[in-house]
This record gives structure tokens, sequence and C-alpha cells, in this order.
């Protein structure tokens, strides 16, 4: 951090503290695990409207344990030539 930032009073640093840095871990935790949450919502949304036939296959590969659940799942919609998604 240059001289003329911390002059105006900013710093580098979300927390000064050492002792804050674990509440600054979590909350960045908590925020990463809410995010992976609604990516897992989108995406089971998405499936159901665009390949429902396939989200019985993906319930079974988490019965099984081979994925996590639904923020596993990454959806792609392409466009078709006739302007359909895919």
């Amino acid at each position: 951090m240059s001289v003329p930032a911390k002059q105006r009073g900013r710093s580098g640093w979300l927390f000064e503290r050492a002792e804050d840095w674990p509440v600054r871990n979590r909350v960045e935790a908590e925020a990463r695990e809410r995010a992976a949450a609604e990516r897992g919502r989108q995406a089971k949304a998405l499936v159901e409207a665009h390949a429902p036939e396939i989200a019985p296959f993906i319930r079974a590969l988490y019965a099984e344990g081979m994925i996590g659940g639904w923020r596993n799942v990454k959806v792609t919609v392409q466009e078709q030539d006739d302007g359909l998604a895919a």
C-alpha cells in the first residue's frame, strides 16, 4: 500500500486486526456456499425446463454418491439455427 493511500485512510486489508481474520474467512465461506446453492437451484430449473428426462439420471447419480447434488451439475443451453433452445 502506498503512503498517500494510507494517509487518506485506505487500507489493503478488509480487517486490520489478526483476530478478525477468522470472521472474514467465515463470511467468505458462507458467501461461497450461498453462491453454490444458487447455482444448484439454477441448474435444476434449467434441467427441468429444457431436459426433464435427465433429472432422474442426476438424482440417481446423487443417490449413488457420484455427485454432491445439483450444484455439481453444469448446464449449457445452446441456440439452434431455428432459434429454439437445444
